[in-house]
Formats: structure tokens, sequence, C-alpha cells
């Protein structure tokens, strides 16, 4: 299983977020980073129930709903060389992250600021991956 991207810029081995009030550290996602307190508690535990050690995860932020996940270049490629295994993949991180927040999400999968793919729940046809890997 490899690792995706979400909103965030990495400068160094820092994730800066320019709208983050709260921030921490997760074994699995590195640095993380909410909008609330709230936000950030969620992004803890979904890189403790959903983010395996050793995946290439550098950086993870939530507002609400919304879940950006910053990824190594290594695992970024992978992303895009392996569509299928990597749509799986943010079918279970969108599973993952409904389970906590109780709501419709959106995944935004970056490499940096690359945009790579994105999932997202929509009303009429449930959830939906697209890719727009460069």
């Amino acid at each position: 299983m490899r690792i995706f991207v979400l909103h965030a810029i990495v400068v160094g081995l820092c994730v800066q977020t320019a709208f983050a009030e709260v921030s921490g550290s997760s074994p699995t996602c590195g640095d993380i980073a909410g909008e609330t307190q709230k936000d950030l508690s969620n992004v803890k535990t979904f890189c403790e129930k959903a983010v395996p050690k050793g995946l290439g995860v550098v950086g993870a932020r939530a507002n609400d709903m919304l879940l950006w996940i910053m990824v190594s270049r290594d695992t970024a490629n992978y992303f895009c060389a392996d569509k299928l295994t990597s749509k799986q993949a943010i079918l279970m991180w969108m599973k993952a992250w409904k389970a906590i927040t109780i709501e419709t999400v959106t995944i935004r999968v970056e490499w940096r600021d690359v945009r790579i793919a994105e999932g997202q729940t929509t009303l009429f046809s449930g959830d939906k991956v697209t890719f727009s890997c460069p």
C-alpha cells in the first residue's frame, strides 16, 4: 500500500498550513494540523486507525469534512502509476474519515502543491475518485 497527499505546503520536513490553528504530530502521519482542536483530534484518530507506519505520509491537515494528506515523492509516483490500487486506498481512507467525522467527505491527494487525485462523496453517485496526475 502507498500513501497519498492532501493539501499543504512542505518546507523541509515541516508541513505549513495557512489556515490551521492547532497542530501536533503523529507516529504514522508526521506533522498534523487542524482548524480546531476537534479537527486535530480527528486527524490524529484517522492517522492511528487508517495509516500504517512506513507508508511515506509526511503530514495531514483537516478542516471539518476536508482532509489533506501529504506524502513523499515515491508515494506520489506510485499513486499515479497504479491508479486501481490507489483508488481503492482513497476509498478506504474516505470510509475511515467518514467513520470519524460522520459527514460527507472530500480528500485531496497532493504531492507538495501538485494535485494527484481527489476523493469525494457526492449526493447522487456516492463516493467518487478522480485523478489528475501530471
